[in-house]
């Protein structure tokens, strides 16, 4: 990795692990559908865009689109949906806790996708050293409240084994190019995200107090 790689990398972590605190900000004015929605739709627009900037389009109506949906379900509507539904009843200092399991649920899961993902005594080591790391990291005691935070919790680790099981299968569908798959998927979450918002949340009758 050289030096750009490193800055996008630094640059992506932040960004979203900022995320959370974000999030924690809105939730209490902002119903959770609403603003998993929201966020979808900014994303989908702003990726989209730069998609056709650097000159890719949408495929055409077929198989294609039955993997941005499945994607669409997996990385956006679900996980979205999830996060934002879990923060209104845990802290988001847990809530970065309990996402780091996605590398937990990387290696658990990527033998039932890729024969090259199998599961050995060092890769298993190194998810238990790396998740130890993050909560003391983050601070141990976050983890203190997570007995009467059962349900925000659970869904929190919900939406990091739909983003493991998202990433285990992009990499079966690596014909399709990076920018096409993230903007798809993208539009496909938005798309679902917006019509629970409009069913559950009716965000027109929101107003500020």
């Amino acid at each position: 990795m050289g030096l750009r790689h490193w800055v996008v990398l630094l640059l992506t972590a932040g960004l979203f692990g900022s995320s959370f605190f974000f999030i924690k900000l809105t939730i209490g004015d902002i119903p959770p559908l609403t603003l998993a929605a929201g966020r979808t739709i900014v994303a989908a627009v702003i990726i989209y865009l730069f998609m056709r900037w650097k000159g890719y389009r949408l495929p055409p109506w077929g198989r294609e689109w039955w993997v941005l949906c499945i994607l669409g379900l997996l990385l956006s509507a679900m996980p979205y949906a999830a996060i934002a539904w879990g923060q209104a009843h845990i802290e988001s200092s847990l809530a970065g806790i309990l996402f780091t399991v996605i590398p937990v649920f990387t290696v658990l899961i990527g033998p039932f996708f890729l024969e090259e993902e199998y599961l050995s005594v060092q890769r298993v080591i190194g998810v238990v050293v790396g998740f130890s790391g993050v909560v003391l990291a983050i601070g141990p005691a976050a983890l203190g409240g997570i007995g009467t935070q059962l349900l925000g919790a659970a869904a929190t680790l919900f939406a990091a084994l739909c983003y493991a099981t998202g990433g285990m299968y992009t990499r079966l569908n690596q014909h399709i190019p990076p920018l096409t798959l993230a903007a798809g998927q993208m539009i496909i979450g938005a798309v679902i995200l917006t019509g629970f918002s409009v069913a559950v949340d009716a965000p027109w009758s929101l107003r500020p107090d």
